[in-house]
């Protein structure tokens, strides 16, 4: 597996790179790669008698021992001498002779630009596929790979198989560019070639005849994963997706993409919204309970917003949504998250905000609205999740979904070795295997039996039958005329910067070989931990009050500034759930306090509920109420029945007392009747008849009165409920006060706590990331100081020629004083000196014929003036920021412009002096602006272009507003005018100028204010860049530098302001001013009154072409500034009007 890592990440830097910029070496081996057990370190001293066995690096050399091959050298102590077995001191005739790589004609070029790589690669067969199979077919062997191959139709397919045999031959062509490859099909046919081409403007890929030529078919390796993408797309069918009522499932190597909420939440039946997309899954997930219930069964759904709002659909990172379902049994929804390979960002995107009137449990309430918010994250995205977000107060509902990016297949180039038909028959590696005794030449062998040796009598060196030209050379490399060609063996490192011809036969070759050491990877920035505020948990007594505390709504603003209302679930504490409270409890007395609603109250005999809410307990007072009113009226009917009973009782017993005694005696003895006291007996029989039964009784009263204190007794009391409720409240509100406080400590802690982490965290990787580049800094100085050490050695050589010209320095300096005509003035005589003594060098080694071929001299010259050239701008602009280092880089150029041209007939003497010449004055130009850091170069560049423009624009504008001059002037004029309508006239071109220099005025008020606030906003990038310079040389700290930016984002941002308010204040006031010019017919006044060549039109066209450059100048500062175009139609529609104005004003004078 790590080999082919490491074979893949080689394949892709030859391909080109593709993003790779540098590929991982492996950093263990297997225990029995290598030979190297018996390595061991060697002890400081020996003793006589020892034996040490020496061998040469086996993978570039071999041991010659005198003129025959020998695998290894014993070498014996004696004495404290080593003797070898030719009996001979130390390694006395044996000698490690190096190997030598041939390949065909045209090799040596590659290994002239250190391209070796591409010769073999461009006869490597690869197979190129996409594995898009799960992980549990990965553990064992890959089954899913989707190879690249050719379909009967023309076009390129990918087509699922176990293994993916090599399809493709990747070429360089000298045609297209370094990245572009021409990918053959194999194998390949000798007189009709395929090779993969593009569509032209659809996607996807085909193969066509091959032609170096057509651009078509110059592909870069690093769009090929895209096409194969679009492939995958082309080839999915997505026959196993399933979309029905109420559930949706994606089939393999697909996830969803789109939801219909109609679908999965209302039944609906009819066309379907919701889709999948290919999709390279890895591993199905598990179904998860979402919380949303749901019966099938029924249209009603009760609670359904607040179903959908508390229980989001959320997949992890690197996964997606991939089923959705409703489960009949349990009757609640399941959702599906899988791991998608390749799986890019992840972004928040919102549904329409639909208006739903009523969020009833009626299906006919709330299925139209949800079928409004669809969820689609359209093409190469898939969803990640969604939450449904309502307002019960703006009655409206939506939708927030993420959408990941899945745009990509993880692609592998897989490289299967060598066409045989493409290798050479002479490639390889040849090794020495013996020497010739006469010449001292070795011969070298290599596989196959080839033997490349050289041939003394017809002087060539030959591999078996091919020969090359007749050469002296003692080694094959470098020989010419063969039909191969012989180089040293070299690493194949894969690196393609700066490509150079190899050094040969200098000093500095050796250093120049040396890799420069590479800046090693950054220590991986900490994964700094985030802070999430944690919210208040409250007593779960407090929160049993039915709906009341259930959740809260908040309506605040987010980071955008835009008013958002969520909808929260309050929790309660864990600690306080299915706790039993005590008895003295205020919540525990306000639950267990009851009663009944009894009938005289107005109830119907039921028992209150525990735990009574508000509306309980008002019920339970009103029931008081209709008691007390019930007694009320039953004392009135008792005191009214007594009142009658009374007033009866005292009527009768007046009436008894005036009734006379009755005497019946008819023979003289008789009887005496009384009927006043028979009355009076029946009146108090009527009175104890009242007293003790009848409907007028005062038992019968207390009979019906007595069930009513009775129920009173039962029933609920108000007084003792609402006190308990009122002091289980305050209860509540104080837990909620020192929980809350409690929880802004703990958040304040865990805030503070995680900073803190964060800050050591950052503090050690920034300490780490400096040892890092300390130690890369040294390593650089090494590699430097070798490279220097090679370029000493290169100058001392060439002083030894200088030498030889020029036996002492007063020669030398005299023929350098005849060169130059050396002069102290420009206090830069070490820079003329060398300037000259290179003149007098290079005429040296030709008149000793050391330079033989002027023309490449002439070439060389070109080179090095043509980079000086190119650096002088530069040094000339950074010599430019003060007045002394001007005025040295002012004198030098003068000096260097006073000096001859190079005339195009001029010889190499003559390129020489030129080349002197401008090495000075680049030596002088790059002393007078070293020292200048790049920040502060840039921004006083940026600073002086800003204020150059602004100067012009100044400029420009100071034309606006003469017409108060001018218009005092004319009035003066015209008040020694005799004619009334020359007054009249005058008087009425006075007041057209009046107005157009109000308003011109009011233009340059307009334009310079905001010329104030740009040169503001200059100034604050000025500072910020002052703060990143010295927070780049640890001078400040970084909240300085923020403080800094925050200052020039709050200048750039009020200079954008203004410049969209001085535009349409400019664009208003040029309406105006084509108004005023038009309506007034000014132009055709001015031209009546001063003839065809009226200074006032003159002067109006001067100031409009002023104003005009002023709103081009505010133009510019939009583009500048990347900000959308202002519109221009009201400004192009002024423009017109004032030129037709003026075209219908001078007609007549053309």
């Amino acid at each position: 597996m790590h080999m082919h890592l490491y074979q893949q990440c080689d394949t892709i830097l030859l391909l080109g790179g593709m993003g790779v910029q540098q590929c991982g070496r492996p950093s263990h081996r297997e225990i029995d790669s290598h030979d190297w057990q018996h390595k061991r370190p060697l002890p400081p001293t020996f003793q006589h008698g020892s034996l040490l066995m020496a061998s040469c690096w086996s993978e570039r050399y071999r041991l010659l021992r005198q003129n025959r091959l020998s695998d290894s050298e014993r070498l014996q102590c004696v004495n404290g001498d080593w003797y070898n077995s030719l009996g001979k001191p130390g390694l006395n005739g044996l000698t490690c002779e190096g190997c030598v790589q041939v390949g065909a004609r045209g090799y040596a070029a590659y290994d002239e630009r250190n391209e070796q790589e591409l010769y073999f690669f461009n006869r490597m067969a690869l197979s190129i596929y996409t594995e898009l199979g799960m992980i549990k077919e990965l553990d064992v062997h890959a089954m899913h790979k989707y190879c690249l191959q050719p379909s009967s139709d023309g076009n390129m397919t990918v087509q699922a198989s176990s293994a993916c045999p090599p399809r493709l031959l990747s070429q360089v062509t000298g045609r297209a560019g370094p990245e572009a490859r021409l990918f053959k099909l194999l194998p390949l046919a000798e007189d009709d070639e395929q090779c993969l081409s593009t569509k032209g403007s659809t996607s996807g890929l085909m193969h066509v005849n091959c032609n170096a030529t057509d651009a078509a078919q110059h592909l870069v390796p690093a769009e090929l994963p895209t096409d194969m993408w679009d492939l995958h797309i082309e080839a999915d069918e997505r026959t196993q997706d399933l979309h029905k009522p109420f559930s949706s499932y994606c089939g393999t190597s697909g996830a969803l993409s789109s939801l219909d909420f109609g679908q999965l939440f209302a039944g609906d039946t009819g066309n379907s919204q919701t889709a999948c997309k290919f999709a390279p899954l890895i591993q199905f997930g598990e179904f998860v309970d979402t919380g949303i219930v749901r019966s099938k069964t029924t249209t009603n759904w009760k609670d359904w917003h607040h179903l959908l709002a508390e229980n989001s659909v959320e997949c992890e990172s690197g996964e997606a949504l991939t089923a959705f379902k409703l489960d009949a049994a349990k009757s609640i929804y399941k959702y599906e998250c899988s791991k998608i390979g390749g799986l890019g960002a992840c972004f928040d995107y919102y549904s329409a905000q639909v208006e739903i009137a009523s969020f009833s449990q009626s299906i006919s309430h709330w299925a139209k609205s949800i079928r409004m918010m669809p969820v689609s994250c359209g093409q190469n995205a898939i969803l990640g999740g969604f939450h449904f977000e309502f307002s019960e107060g703006g009655k409206w509902g939506r939708v927030r979904y993420q959408c990941c990016k899945a745009g990509g297949a993880p692609v592998s180039f897989d490289p299967r070795g060598q066409l045989p038909e493409l290798v050479g028959s002479y490639d390889g590696i040849y090794c020495p295997s013996s020497r010739d005794e006469q010449s001292g030449r070795v011969s070298f062998e290599g596989g196959s039996d080839r033997t490349l040796s050289f041939q003394r009598k017809s002087g060539k060196w030959c591999l078996n039958s091919e020969c090359s030209e007749v050469t002296n050379s003692a080694s094959p490399v470098g020989m010419t005329g063969a039909a191969f060609e012989v180089v040293n063996v070299s690493d194949f490192d894969g690196e393609f910067l700066g490509q150079m011809p190899k050094e040969k036969n200098k000093a500095l070759s050796l250093a120049l070989r040396m890799k420069p050491p590479r800046r090693p990877a950054q220590p991986p920035m900490p994964e700094l931990e985030e802070f999430k505020a944690q919210q208040p948990k409250y007593a779960a007594e407090c929160l049993n009050y039915e709906n009341l505390w259930k959740d809260v709504t908040e309506t605040f603003k987010d980071e955008e500034d835009e008013e958002v209302q969520r909808t929260s679930k309050l929790e309660a504490d864990p600690s306080t759930k299915d706790q039993e409270l005590d008895s003295y409890h205020p919540c525990e007395v306000a639950k267990t306090a009851g009663g009944i609603f009894g009938q005289w109250g107005g109830g119907d005999g039921s028992t209150a509920p525990e735990n009574m809410m508000y509306a309980d307990w008002n019920d339970c007072m009103q029931g008081d109420i209709e008691r007390d009113l019930a007694s009320a009226q039953l004392d009135y009917h008792s005191a009214l029945t007594d009142f009658i009973m009374d007033l009866v009782g005292e009527t009768m017993g007046a009436v008894c007392d005036v009734i006379p005694d009755v005497m019946i005696a008819p023979f003289g003895a008789g009887v005496a009747l009384n009927p006043s006291e028979i009355c009076t007996g029946i009146n108090d029989l009527l009175g104890a008849a009242q007293n003790f039964a009848g409907p007028a009784s005062g038992f019968h009263f207390a009979s019906l009165r007595h069930p009513s204190p009775e129920e009173g007794y039962a029933a609920c009391n108000p007084m003792q409920i609402g006190f308990a409720r009122a002091f289980c409240d305050i209860h509540c509100v104080r837990d909620a006060v020192i929980r809350g406080d409690r929880s802004i400590i703990r958040n304040l802690e865990m805030a503070t706590k995680k900073t803190n982490n964060n800050l050591k965290a950052l503090v050690k990787w920034s300490v780490d990331a400096s040892h890092t580049d300390i130690g890369w800094i040294g390593e650089k100085l090494d590699y430097m100081h070798a490279i220097n050490t090679g370029y000493m050695k290169d100058i001392h050589d060439a002083w030894v020629n200088v030498q030889f010209c020029f036996p002492d320095l007063v020669t030398l300096q005299s023929r350098a004083g005849e060169e130059g005509r050396l002069s102290e003035r420009n206090g830069i005589t070490p820079y003329l000196l060398a300037g000259c003594l290179f003149k007098a060098y290079i005429r040296c080694l030709f008149e000793n014929g050391w330079i033989q071929h002027s023309e490449e001299l002439l070439q060389g010259t070109k080179k090095a003036t043509d980079s000086m050239f190119a650096e002088l701008a530069g040094y000339a602009q950074a010599a430019s920021f003060d007045e002394l280092s001007k005025i040295t880089a002012k004198g030098a150029l003068e000096e260097f412009l006073k000096s001859a041209d190079f005339s195009p007939k001029a010889n190499a003497t003559a390129a020489a002096s030129l080349l002197g010449r401008l090495d000075v004055l680049h030596q002088t130009l790059q002393r007078a602006g070293r020292g200048r850091d790049k920040g502060e170069m840039m921004s006083r560049q940026v600073a002086q272009t800003v204020r150059h423009l602004q100067r012009q624009a100044s400029f420009h504008l100071r034309t606006l507003g003469v017409y108060r001059q001018e218009s005092n002037a004319s009035s003066q004029a015209a008040r020694g005018k005799a004619s009334k309508a020359s007054k009249a006239l005058a008087r009425e071109r006075h007041q057209v100028l009046m107005s157009l220099d109000h308003i011109w005025w009011q233009l340059r008020t307009k334009l310079d204010s905001y010329l104030d606030v740009a040169e503001d906003e200059v100034k604050a990038f000025q500072g910020s860049l002052v703060e990143l310079k010295s927070y780049l040389d640890c001078k400040k700290g970084f909240s300085d530098l923020a403080a800094g930016y925050a200052q020039s984002m709050s200048a750039l941002g009020r200079s954008h302001r203004h410049l969209r308010a001085t535009w349409r204040q400019g664009t208003n006031l040029l309406g105006e001013l084509a108004s005023v010019l038009a309506d007034t017919e000014a132009f055709q006044g001015f031209v009546i009154e001063q003839g065809c060549e009226s200074e006032l039109v003159k002067q109006t066209l001067q100031q409009l072409q002023s104003g005009i450059f002023g709103m081009a100048f505010l133009l510019h500062r939009f583009r500048a500034a990347k900000l959308p175009d202002p519109d221009t139609s009201a400004l192009k529609q002024s423009t017109k009007r004032i030129q037709e104005a003026y075209a219908a004003a001078t007609a007549k004078c053309h």
